[in-house]
């Protein structure tokens, strides 16, 4: 009987990662067609599965970002930095977006709203623990998504739960060479790494 109970749990999460998998796959086709600004349909997709732990959002596209990369360059500085702080961590534990999904166009408030309903629908697909918003494009972008009960204007290391959920602020992605940034860095991702 027990057998039988775990057998159907299994297979119950099996279907629900593949359906997850599914839904993330479309969303990501739809920003990747996106003709809602004048990027014209060369919007970029998130990077990463279902699952992940740890939802890394940048404000725009970083230099050498591409459909398959947004962050682009900017995400070897990370992974630089997570694998010196965390050995051994599964790159499916991480996930990389960017709140405006157009390369070229200029953040504004206007154009992050455009993009918020993506974002919003990423996060809630993706499921992560921490949600780890790297500068202010970032940060506004996910209080246009996620609704007002996040702050307006965070100051970095901020965090906020909301739903379960734990919201990091303004860490930039270039600071995190700084000892006091790096650390807070550290902090933040290990409590997400381990689900506190």
């Amino acid at each position: 009987m027990a057998k039988d109970r775990l057998k159907e749990k299994e297979t119950i999460a099996r279907a629900l990662r593949v359906k997850l998998d599914a839904d993330l796959h479309e969303l990501n086709s739809s920003v990747s067609s996106c003709r809602r600004c004048p990027g014209g349909g060369k919007g970029l997709a998130g990077a990463g599965r279902p699952g992940a732990r740890v939802f890394f959002l940048a404000g725009s596209p970083g230099p050498g970002s591409s459909q398959d990369e947004p962050w682009g360059e900017l995400k070897a500085g990370i992974l630089a930095e997570i694998e010196r702080s965390f050995p051994g961590i599964a790159e499916e534990e991480l996930y990389f977006t960017v709140a405006l999904r157009c390369p070229g166009v200029k953040v504004s408030a206007r154009a992050l709203r455009r993009c918020s309903l993506y974002l919003a629908e990423e996060i809630h697909l993706v499921g992560p623990a921490t949600v780890m918003a790297f500068g202010r494009p970032a940060a506004v972008a996910l209080r246009m998504a996620m609704g007002e009960d996040l702050p307006a204007s965070p100051r970095a290391g901020d965090q906020v739960i909301l739903q379960g959920r734990r919201y990091v602020y303004n860490l930039e992605p270039s600071k995190l060479r700084d000892p006091e940034v790096g650390e807070i860095f550290r902090k933040i991702l290990l409590a997400a790494i381990k689900g506190k």
